[in-house]
């Protein structure tokens, strides 16, 4: 019997201390008061709905992970898991997908404040709408980084579980 990694040997515990760390940098950035400054300022709340979204599937993957770390007939199911493992994959994507698309409603949103020729008459009313402007850059922003947080902890996840089930291919 070779000797095997802990990515092969233990797909659910190798999940599970990414989870752990992934909530654990949650908890601090809702301590730190960015998760309500992003409330506050995404008014689209696309950026939650992507992090919700990733939260979702990542338990899906623990759920997936859990089942090849477990089952003593792996080879009987490794052919069902590979296909469930197609969902994670598919929606590691679309987050990446909805945090460009949320960039673009941000960027967007900004670039018709900034250039509304009524608005910009005038130095005053230009300087009083630089936090609008601001905001929908944050917008912006912030929901690129949820879309890349979100589908890179989805893709982690799931080459755990597919590098797991690969290892059941070679023993």
């Amino acid at each position: 019997m070779k000797k095997q990694d802990l990515l092969a040997r233990r797909p659910f515990t190798t999940w599970l201390i990414i989870e752990c760390l992934a909530l654990t940098i949650g908890f601090w950035c809702w301590h730190a008061g960015l998760i309500h400054k992003v409330y506050e300022v995404d008014s689209t709340k696309i950026t939650f709905g992507i992090l919700v979204l990733a939260f979702l599937v990542t338990l899906r993957v623990g759920a997936l992970a859990y089942r090849v770390e477990t089952e003593v007939w792996i080879n009987d199911i490794k052919d069902t898991i590979r296909k469930r493992m197609a969902v994670p994959w598919f929606f590691s994507q679309y987050c990446f997908s909805l945090g460009l698309i949320g960039t673009v409603i941000g960027l967007i949103g900004m670039l018709l404040i900034a250039f509304d020729g009524k608005a910009t008459a005038d130095a005053a009313a230009a300087a009083a709408l630089l936090p609008v402007i601001g905001s929908k850059y944050a917008t912006a922003l912030f929901a690129t980084a949820s879309g890349l947080v979100g589908g890179c902890i989805i893709q982690l996840q799931a080459f755990v579980v597919d590098y797991a089930l690969s290892s059941t291919d070679e023993s």
